[in-house]
């Protein structure tokens, strides 16, 4: 390393739980928990943690950054067991999502928004360079989006699997299809 450069920063963020039975943050983001931040996370690992929502990550109304991360074994009872985003804003690039699960709902790897009258959001994802390898939910293995305004590009879905629909991705599902847009 030369004398003006830095070295990166690695850290690893693992064995987290949020399984508390309250409605307010007590059950959601075992690993990471952001409410109306924009935090940029570089060279991160989120392994091994576990929540009712986000088991590795959870981001509401906020607009994190994730560059060079890796979320791998997390779980989460009911959405994202790797990440839950189900309002606000997410940009990712050079992120994996592999063996991440949910057991009881949708995206084993990535959830968006859960368009009902509780949660009426429509977030907006931004995916470059993702992969998505391993994760199982009954909806949407890799990723599943009931809602939002998406762009994924350059990624890869593989090996994900899903009781019911989209083992890769599932868009929408049978009681609430989807509202946004897709590119893909």
């Amino acid at each position: 390393i030369c004398p003006t450069q830095t070295a990166p920063v690695s850290v690893t963020v693992s064995g987290g739980t949020a399984n508390g039975d309250g409605w307010i943050g007590q059950n959601h983001g075992g690993g990471v928990y952001n409410s109306q931040g924009s935090p940029t996370l570089r060279n991160l690992t989120l392994t091994g943690n576990s929540a009712y929502d986000g088991g590795g990550m959870y981001s509401a109304d906020g607009a994190p950054t994730l560059s060079n991360v890796a979320v791998t074994g997390n779980h989460a009872t009911w959405a994202g067991g790797g990440l839950y985003v189900p309002s606000g804003a997410a940009t990712l690039s050079d992120v994996l999502f592999d063996g991440n699960t949910t057991t009881e709902g949708f995206g084993g790897g990535l959830a968006s928004a859960n368009p009902d009258e509780f949660q009426p959001a429509t977030p907006t994802l931004s995916l470059s360079r993702v992969a998505f390898r391993g994760n199982v939910a009954q909806f949407g293995g890799g990723f599943a989006a009931r809602a939002g305004h998406i762009t994924i590009r350059d990624s890869v879905f593989e090996a994900n699997h899903a009781s019911y629909m989209g083992g890769g991705m599932c868009a929408g599902d049978a009681s609430y299809g989807y509202t946004g847009t897709l590119s893909l």
